[in-house]
């Protein structure tokens, strides 16, 4: 029985958990002729180009620990979901120190099921402009692939939440469980 590293477990785990997400929210089938190109695929569905654009909002912010502004992105965020017709109410903002900011969610269920937490990160690691071939803080796509820094560690992720979410706040019914994340 061949062992797995820790990096190859947690890189398909994110991969699994990220195409499940796009799944329940429709956005699946971004990856090969759609997103070949370096601008927006004019081919998306609408709940894909909604991902598409929060994602690509998301990755150009610098969430790096040293220049980046986790508090821009959380309220770039925050924006999105407002516009998608949650209250500001459910939405909070807490910045602990100055550009740390996080934000905290909470999409109400009818009560009918078990609440569910969600989560994700803004934060990235480091990025110097000289390993990278083009600008980690400007989303690529080409041959299939989306590449930048947080590209699938985790700002894809967040971009899934804040788009489901986004989705799921314009239907008529509430869902089952209360949802929070953050």
């Amino acid at each position: 029985m061949r062992m797995q590293t820790r990096s190859q477990f947690s890189l398909r785990s994110t991969k699994t958990v990220l195409a499940l997400s796009l799944a329940l929210c429709g956005i699946a089938g971004m990856t090969g002729a759609a997103a070949q190109t370096t601008t927006a695929p004019t081919s998306l569905t609408p709940q894909q180009q909604r991902f598409h654009d929060i994602y690509k909002e998301l990755i150009e912010i610098n969430t790096t620990h040293s220049t980046g502004d986790n508090t821009l992105a959380a309220r770039a965020m925050e924006k999105r979901l407002i516009e998608s017709g949650f209250a500001p109410g459910d939405i909070q903002i807490f910045e602990p120190f100055p550009k740390k900011g996080n934000l905290v969610m909470r999409f109400k269920g009818n009560g009918s099921k078990k609440p569910l937490l969600l989560l994700a990160h803004i934060d990235v690691v480091e990025a110097r402009r000289e390993d990278w071939k083009t600008d980690p803080f400007k989303l690529q796509e080409a041959g299939g692939y989306f590449t930048a820094r947080g590209s699938i560690d985790d700002k894809a992720m967040a971009s899934a939440l804040v788009s489901c979410s986004g989705s799921s706040s314009r239907k008529a019914s509430s869902p089952a469980a209360t949802s929070s994340w953050r």
